[in-house]
C-alpha cells in the first residue's frame, strides 16, 4: 500500500505484484533516509521519488495556508529506464544509485540533503567495512584451525583437508 505525505492511504493504481514491489522499495528508501518516499503519478503512469519536508522546513506555513499544494519535493522519476515506467530498481544498490542520481540533478540549493546523503554513504561504507572485517576474522580463525591441525597430521592428510575446504565439504 502506498501513502501520500500526510500518511493517508492511496488507492492502488497498478497490479498487486507491483504494489508489493513498491512497498518493498518504500522500506528500502526509508532505510536510506526516513524522508524519502515514492508516489505513483497517475498521468505519467510511473513512480516519482519524493522527499517529504522535515519538521523545520520554512515552507510549512505556505502549505498550511494552501499556497503550496504538497508538502514534499519531487526529485524525479523513479525508474531505471525512462522509456519503461515499470523498470523499478529492486536491489538496495540500484535504489541507492538512483537516489544519488536524482539528488544530483536537483538545484543543490539545500546543502542539508547533500550532507544527509553523504552521511548515508559513509555509514554504508562503514557497514561494508565491518562486514569485511568479520569475514576476515572468520578466515583467520579457519586458517588458525588448519595450522593447528597441520601440526598433528601428515602432509597427505593436510592436503586432503585443504581440498575438502576448497570444495565446501567442511
Amino acid at each position: 500500500m502506498l501513502y501520500d505525505p500526510s500518511g493517508n492511504a492511496l488507492k492502488p493504481q497498478q497490479a498487486d505484484r507491483q504494489d508489493a514491489q513498491a512497498e518493498e522499495i518504500r522500506l528500502k528508501l526509508k532505510s536510506i533516509d526516513s524522508l524519502l518516499d515514492i508516489l505513483y503519478v497517475e498521468w505519467a503512469q510511473r513512480y516519482s521519488l519524493i522527499c517529504n519536508w522535515p519538521q523545520g522546513d520554512p515552507r510549512w506555513p505556505m502549505y498550511q495556508s494552501g499556497e503550496i499544494g504538497a508538502c514534499y519535493d519531487s526529485l524525479g522519476w523513479f525508474c531505471e529506464d525512462m522509456s519503461d515506467p515499470q523498470s523499478l530498481p529492486l536491489s538496495l544498490d540500484g535504489i541507492e544509485n538512483l537516489v544519488l542520481e536524482r539528488l544530483a540533478s536537483v538545484d543543490n540549493e539545500r546543502r542539508t540533503w547533500k550532507t544527509r546523503m553523504a552521511d548515508t554513504i559513509e555509514h554504508n561504507k562503514k557497514v561494508k567495512k565491518d562486514r569485511q572485517r568479520i569475514a576476515l576474522e572468520q578466515v583467520e580463525d579457519v586458517a588458525s584451525s588448519l595450522y593447528h591441525i597441520a601440526g598433528k597430521v601428515d602432509d597427505h592428510k593436510l592436503e586432503q583437508i585443504l581440498q575438502e575446504v576448497s570444495e565446501g565439504k567442511i
